[in-house]
């Protein structure tokens, strides 16, 4: 490898490191994802790879609510190569915690990459990569990882679709056909409908700032283009849900009245300086924790402001910030909820929307790239106006801090009895009051704000400002994942309780409760419902999105106590009949039938289009029972009965 190759190859290399850092409650192992990531992410990722493992297409989860078409899964990213990539390695514990690091690196790379297409430098660009792959939104949602896995590719989309503006070339029309791809295919539709309404925003700004009207006719030309690329990309992904969505119990409008405490509300706006302050007081923020967070750094604002302030500004800093302002309006929650997105087309169907504030980080980092650049750039104005607000911070945030301690008088009574250190730190976060937490981070971001002060006026400021730089979004995310990204379990612990699922695809009625361990109380508040890996067909509704009309419907009937007693396969009239498990796969399986009369067969998996039945190798149709499950026509000719599922054509 020659010295330019290693040049090129620093910034990303330096990018790892500071994520492995930053993350390092969770890229050391020693703590484990938290509540929706192991209990509703991963249980499909484990079938995923079990599948693949044992030679089999991953097509039909059956053990998720009476069988689910994983293939079509929404929440789910199966057209992701990603998780083709991690599902032929194995999904465990580990490989989990790497596939999500993975992501928020590429979200911090596609960061980097769009600093140096806009011909920033090197340092401003790599500021820009740490900026996102550390800001609130991947800290805060870290837990949710179908929203970490979608906005990691915004970066890269934007950025393609900048290049293609200037050389609308065939590298970066694919360019962004493929990112549109990666971004929708991430396994959740909330942030691809929200990318499509930061598109058309942007879209509609860019002539109208450029004042380029007599190239109107040119600019929605390229644009078409772009939109006709990204469904040829698309197409697979949009078939899946094409086959689903008549099926789909949540592919209609969501109640918003039910939803409101799940958006970035104005007290939210806090974070923005003060993180830390947000992980308590429900009632004063009204959403929930993780949807409270917009850091991105104590420079990523204070310049966000410098570019406020700045009476030149340049047209993609007008477009972007209007833009993200837009896009932070549509995170809120409460009233404006439920006044707006009623009216809106596809956001309807959207529950969450706190998530949508990475739209406006991205923006409000973007926009101050641009003076951080002129700053690094030796701009001495730009320069002057950093150290002004910088000076007006320190003085307001260390007012603010005396003031908190005089005023609210925050005394700690906690409990110093713990078994371990980690028990300490849990006894400290569990007793700690809003008071204490917004007096901490007063003390945290006064301290910042004077240690950056002072790297500017240091002989070498531009290395000593950088890595004071590196210390805000590390320590901040420090003290933010042990609350809202990782729990107090380590990875180890994690994969010890996977590691007691039994191997391969038991036939139904061989599990008696001996081939899988059986995991206690702790244990399941850990992974979630066991039935996801004791490989059991007949279990109790999962709480999880992925569910199909007929079977919520199942759930709500009389029927419901009276069919999951039943074993996998019997019949109707003859209840003591002997029906034996030939062959079973999560696709596939045949039965072995003595029926002394005309009956009918009942399976329990979902009645699902891509089903086809076959009676002696004879095709025979397949109708629904209550509503919800398979039922074949049978008599006493009927040996040998053969189901399998392959996506719907």
């Amino acid at each position: 490898m020659n010295q330019r190759s290693i040049r090129k190859l620093k910034a990303p290399l330096l990018l790892l490191l500071v994520c492995l850092i930053a993350y390092l409650p969770l890229s050391s192992f020693l703590f484990s994802l938290k509540n929706d990531a192991f209990i509703y992410n991963f249980p499909n990722k484990f079938f995923f790879s079990e599948a693949l493992r044992h030679g089999y297409l991953p097509v039909w989860n059956p053990y998720l609510n009476f069988g689910f078409p994983l293939y079509a899964d929404p929440g789910f990213a199966w057209w992701h190569p990603i998780t083709w990539l991690f599902g032929l390695i194995g999904y465990n514990a580990y490989t989990f915690t790497i596939e999500v690091l993975l992501y928020i690196y590429i979200a911090g790379l596609g960061m980097y990459r769009l600093g140096r297409n806009l011909n920033f430098l090197k340092k401003t660009s790599f500021i820009m990569g740490c900026m996102f792959m550390c800001c609130g939104f991947f800290i805060g949602n870290l837990q949710h990882i179908n929203f970490l896995t979608c906005a990691a590719f915004l970066p890269w989309l934007i950025s393609f679709w900048l290049l293609y503006q200037q050389k609308p070339n065939v590298k970066n029309l694919l360019g962004f056909g493929i990112s549109t791809y990666l971004l929708c295919a991430g396994g959740h539709p909330a942030i691809p409908i929200a990318t499509a309404f930061y598109g058309c925003i942007l879209v509609i700004l860019h002539p109208l700032f450029s004042h380029s009207y007599n190239k109107l006719k040119e600019f929605i030309i390229l644009n078409f283009k772009l939109i006709i690329i990204s469904f040829l990309f698309l197409s697979p992904l949009l078939f899946s849900y094409f086959t689903l969505f008549p099926f789909y119990s949540r592919a209609g409008a969501v109640n918003h009245l039910e939803s409101t405490n799940v958006g970035f509300t104005l007290p939210s706006y806090i974070s923005f300086v003060l993180p830390l302050s947000t992980i308590k007081n429900s009632t004063f923020f009204l959403t929930d924790v993780s949807m409270r967070n917009a850091y991105f750094s104590l420079l990523g604002f204070i310049s966000f402001l410098v570019f406020l302030i700045n009476d030149r500004k340049n047209i993609l800093q007008k477009i972007f910030c209007i833009a993200g302002l837009i896009m932070l309006i549509l995170s809120f929650g409460g009233n404006v909820k439920e006044s707006i997105y009623v009216h809106l087309p596809l956001l309807k169907s959207v529950r969450t929307n706190g998530e949508y504030r990475v739209f406006a980080i991205f923006s409000l980092i973007l926009c101050g790239s641009f003076e951080i650049n002129q700053i690094y750039s030796g701009n001495d104005a730009y320069k002057s106006k950093l150290k002004l607000l910088l000076k007006g911070f320190a003085i307001f945030l260390l007012l603010g801090a005396i003031i908190i301690a005089i005023l609210l008088n925050p005394n700690l009574n906690l409990s110093i009895s713990a078994t371990s250190g980690i028990q300490l730190i849990k006894n400290v976060i569990d007793n700690i009051t809003f008071k204490h937490t917004l007096l901490i981070s007063l003390l945290v971001a006064s301290f910042l704000s004077v240690v950056y002060l002072w790297s500017i006026y240091r002989n070498n400021w531009k290395d000593i400002l950088l890595l004071v730089f590196l210390l805000d979004i590390c320590l901040n995310s420090w003290l933010l994942l042990p609350i809202t990204g990782v729990g107090r379990t380590s990875v180890f612990k994690m994969q010890q309780i996977i590691s007691k699922s039994p191997n391969g695809f038991p036939s139904p009625t061989s599990i008696n409760g001996k081939t899988s361990q059986d995991i206690n109380e702790e244990e399941k508040a850990l992974i979630g419902n066991w039935s996801w890996y004791d490989k059991q067909i007949v279990h109790p509704k999962i709480e999880y999105p992925s569910l199909l009309n007929g079977t919520e419907r199942f759930y709500q009937s009389s029927d419901t106590a009276l069919v999951k007693i039943k074993p996998f396969a019997f019949l109707l009239s003859n209840l003591n009949a002997n029906i034996g498990i030939a062959h079973f796969t999560p696709n596939s399986f045949s039965l072995n039938l003595h029926v002394p009369r005309t009956d009918t067969l009942i399976i329990l998996q979902n009645h699902f289009p891509g089903w086809k039945a076959y009676i002696n190798d004879k095709r025979v149709p397949i109708f629904p029972y209550c509503e919800t499950f398979m039922a074949i026509a049978v008599n006493e000719n009927s040996q040998k009965v053969t189901l399998s599922f392959t996506p719907a054509h």
